[in-house]
């Protein structure tokens, strides 16, 4: 679970960004016939451009974290395998 939790960080800096961007953090909503309402915010494109450039480092940090954790392995391998006659059948 500590992975799921680490990972809200980097959703709240995306719902940050949606919220300085149109006001809301879920119920996002700019578009309209021939454009958006406004322009972006100072500051957002370049606050967008970090969050780019950190995500990937944290994408490590967690394949670090899973990658040869035990649980996790566990828990998750093997899970939702289905052969290829069986998914043939399942799909027509």
């Amino acid at each position: 679970m500590t992975v799921f939790f680490y990972t809200f960080r980097e959703r709240e800096m995306i719902l940050d960004l949606f919220e300085a961007f149109c006001g809301a953090r879920l119920t996002t909503n700019m578009f309209r016939f021939g454009g958006t309402l406004e322009d972006l915010p100072p500051g957002w494109i370049e606050g967008c451009r970090r969050f780019i450039d950190l995500l990937p480092s944290r994408i490590q940090e967690y394949e670090g974290l899973l990658s040869n954790n035990r649980i996790w392995l566990e828990r998750t391998k093997g899970v939702g395998i289905i052969s290829a006659e069986d998914c043939g059948e399942l799909g027509g």
